[in-house]
């Protein structure tokens, strides 16, 4: 995982909310230079660039969206936990959900619902407020978060948006009558008579909004020509360049107030379209009726709340972990062998976090480490915690490779020893860089059990495997070339027939790899099955060593004939294949089912296939072998 902490993500919460990146620092209480190289760390760190640059100022780019909405729900869950330690000494086991569309972020809608989830939290005996951004615009990402107390009773839900027209319920609106403003570039001149002429655009609003929007006949506005862009609220650096060639229209609450900051003018829709925000709710409880109090007082005001995300973490993530591994093992010591740390660390963790809670969480007794009652109640949330942590940092690789800014490819230690594989992966990485050149492209190498392991956790986007684990989605690559024996000629060897059989492997002095090359692997175990039993007379771990002391001693190994071609067309070494002794080797393109492929992976995948049907049988071997 990455080595970011609570005090990272509020530093890139604040950044991104902030109208300057001098403002953020000042506000943090450190010199520009260093939240730049703090941010720079985080983007480091999770493989994911959060901010560009435009005209001398940083923004953050549609990509921090994916973060900024974890943040804020981590930072909340954070904050109620010391709060609810200190009113009440455990947390109520009852939640709210709470739903938002993501296209809300960075407007003053979603900063009047923070605040007033704050607000909420910090009355004894209130519920824990889980506020889910929704939507995939955004972020790239196909489904909503999991809840963080999905094993809790929840009280109710609530759904908030805008909605054209009247509402249908008045208890359930939060603001009456958000008005439409015409936003326009301030190096401009407006005036009534050119209204008329000016073009209108309409950016990707949340819900309805977009294709909702009417202007009556009597409007003078319904006369100028408006048009619909595919450019969401989060895509600031796009906005900007809009404003050069049109004026946006939008609701007032949702213009994002770093997009009104610079060098822009907001001017009201004289009759513009009816458009309140309202909240669906699923469940009756005066929680609800609380919560939408609190709402309402924030949101009424119609400017941005600018201290709604001041979050001031005290609590870390290895402390919160700490506590979990030490109820989930029942002793200290078990916690730390887990975690793979020193004994001492485990207690200086729980005495860090027991202070800032102002409660007991472990009692230490003679039969090993006892939950208090607080701990108990307090445990749902520290597991929330953790896992909505390490579930959103799954997705890094997948969001880079969404906004075409990175992507990670694994593949078996295997292909190193491999040219024609290695040919074919390069061939189809140079047609993924001429479509995406844009796109930087990490390829690592790991044994198969660390490839599915590495998709599952979001490690890497996609990895090419010979075998795969029904815990992983997969798509075929296509056929490989099959492994053959490879002898020096020095070693006379020659098999009865065209096909060396099992007996007649055994009796050739071979060089493997077997713990490093999965196909040197997978012949043993096949020999096995038949009980044949292969003692090689030497055993390295470098595939270029092997191939090196091949070409001198009268020796033989197993690889795929590319390996050693030149070899083979100098009269070095002889081919031969093998009895069926190994499975033809067939690839597959394995990914995480967490969420749908997206349009980069699903190109690498296609060159990569692409590739593979075009190098098999490509090669020119010696006359007395066919590639099989």
């Amino acid at each position: 995982m990455p080595k970011i902490d609570y005090p990272h993500l509020a530093a890139f919460v604040v950044s991104c909310d902030s109208p300057s990146m001098a403002y953020a620092a000042d506000k943090l209480g450190l010199l520009p230079s260093t939240l730049s190289t703090r941010l720079s760390t985080l983007e480091a760190q999770i493989g994911v660039t959060l901010f560009g640059r435009k005209d001398r100022s940083s923004y953050p780019l549609r990509s921090a969206a994916w973060l900024y909405n974890r943040s804020v729900r981590l930072l909340l869950a954070e904050e109620y936990l010391r709060l609810a330690s200190q009113n009440n000494g455990s947390a109520p086991p009852k939640c709210i959900i709470l739903h938002i569309d993501v296209d809300y972020i960075w407007t003053a809608i979603s900063y009047a619902i923070i605040a007033a989830i704050r607000s909420f939290h910090s009355k004894p005996g209130r519920p824990y407020v889980d506020l889910i951004f929704t939507g995939a615009r955004a972020f790239g990402a196909q489904k909503a978060p999991v809840p963080l107390l999905s094993d809790t009773s929840t009280v109710g839900k609530l759904e908030i948006h805008h909605s054209a027209g009247e509402p249908a319920s008045a208890s359930a609106t939060i603001i009456v009558s958000d008005h439409w403003v015409r936003l326009i570039h301030a190096g401009g001149a407006f005036s009534r008579q050119d209204e008329m002429a000016l073009e209108i655009a309409i950016p990707d609003l949340p819900g309805t909004l977009q294709s909702d929007t009417k202007f009556s006949a009597s409007n003078r506005m319904a006369t100028s020509r408006i048009s619909a862009t595919d450019r969401s609220l989060q895509d600031l650096a796009g906005l900007l360049d809009d404003l050069q060639k049109a004026d946006l229209l939008l609701p007032r609450l949702i213009v994002p107030p770093r997009l009104s900051g610079q060098g822009t003018n907001m001017v009201p829709v004289a009759q513009g379209p009816a458009c309140n925000v309202i909240a669906d709710i699923s469940g009756e409880h005066e929680f609800l009726a609380n919560l939408l109090d609190e709402i309402r007082n924030r949101g009424d005001g119609a400017l941005p709340f600018a201290g709604a995300t001041d979050f001031r973490p005290e609590i870390g993530l290895k402390q919160i972990a700490t506590v979990n591994r030490v109820m989930q093992t029942g002793s200290m010591a078990s916690a730390a062998r887990v975690t793979g740390r020193t004994a001492a660390i485990i207690p200086a963790q729980l005495e860090q976090i027991e202070r800032v809670l102002g409660s007991k969480l472990i009692e230490r007794r003679k039969s090993g480490s006892e939950p208090t009652d607080c701990a108990r109640q307090l445990h749902p949330l520290f597991l929330g915690i953790e896992r909505s942590f390490k579930d959103a940092f799954g997705e890094r690789s997948h969001i880079a490779a969404v906004f075409e800014q990175s992507i990670r490819v694994a593949l078996p230690v295997s292909w190193s020893a491999d040219s024609l594989t290695s040919e074919c992966m390069a061939a189809a990485l140079s047609a993924f860089h001429a479509e995406y050149p844009n796109c930087r492209i990490e390829v690592v190498e790991g044994p198969r059990h660390v490839l599915h392991r590495g998709v599952q956790t979001g490690q890497f986007n996609i990895a090419i495997v010979g075998r795969i684990d029904p815990q992983v989605g997969s798509l075929p690559i296509g056929r490989s070339e099959d492994v053959v024996l490879i002898v020096n000629k020095k070693a006379h060897f020659r098999p009865k027939t065209d096909r060396v059989t099992a007996d007649e492997l055994r009796n050739v002095p071979l060089i493997l790899a077997p713990t490093q090359l999965t196909m040197h692997q997978t012949l043993l175990t096949a020999l096995a099955k038949s009980t044949v039993q292969l003692e090689p007379v030497m055993r390295l771990g470098s595939v270029p060593l092997i191939v090196s002391v091949l070409r001198r001693s009268p020796l033989g190994t197993i690889l795929p004939a590319s390996v050693m071609i030149k070899e083979i067309q100098a009269g070095i070494v002889e081919v031969f294949p093998l009895d069926h002794l190994v499975p033809p080797r067939r690839l597959w393109a394995i990914f995480s089912t967490s969420d749908t492929l997206n349009d980069t992976e699903r190109a690498l995948i296609g060159h990569i296939k692409e590739a593979f049907q075009r190098a098999l049988g490509s090669i020119a071997f010696p006359r007395n072998f066919e590639l099989q």
